[in-house]
């Protein structure tokens, strides 16, 4: 997850308050699945300072301080749907930060889904099973429980590496 922070020059500067209200209101989150936030599609996946539409920004009674830092405009924002492969340009109609020098992004893990037990008792039950797993043949089963994919195939490892011997044999003879 990516979103934006004050940098650490911005909390010592004397409009920190500014800064910290208006990061309230143009904050928003990024999701990826990679720490490069790139999609499963290539697509770079950007963080952008959300644009504030006119209806909103009436209802912000915000004073000079805070209105300073945006600029009003029809702003071309790209979409990405998970349905399609393309790149979706609209336009949006509103008051978007321009002033971004005092913003910083931070990347954190969105949600932990797993956690290392490293109690020496569970370390030795683990290595236990593992051990009865590959004595009886439950390597798939092994390979499952640690995240690991097969694939089944007709043809066995053996099979493979004759057809791949016989391939290269048939390479040097031409």
């Amino acid at each position: 997850m990516k979103f934006f922070v004050l940098r650490q020059d911005a909390l010592h500067h004397p409009e920190a308050a500014v800064f910290s209200a208006v990061l309230a209101v143009v904050n928003q989150r990024v999701l990826s699945r990679n720490r490069e936030f790139i999609s499963s599609r290539g697509h770079v996946i950007v963080l952008r300072p959300r644009i504030i539409p006119v209806w909103e920004w009436s209802r912000r009674p915000w004073p000079f301080s805070h209105q300073r830092l945006f600029a009003y405009g029809r702003w071309q924002t790209e979409k990405f749907y998970s349905w399609s492969t393309h790149r979706y340009c609209e336009v949006e109609v509103g008051f978007k930060l321009f002033r971004t020098w005092w913003l910083e992004e931070r990347v954190q893990p969105h949600l932990i889904t797993h956690q290392r037990v490293e109690l020496p008792e569970v370390r030795s039950r683990i290595a236990e099973i593992e051990a009865c797993l590959e004595a009886n043949l439950g390597r798939c089963r092994l390979d499952w429980l640690h995240g690991r994919r097969r694939r089944w195939r007709r043809i066995g490892p053996a099979s493979v590496t004759e057809q791949r011997a016989s391939a290269a044999r048939a390479d040097q003879d031409e």
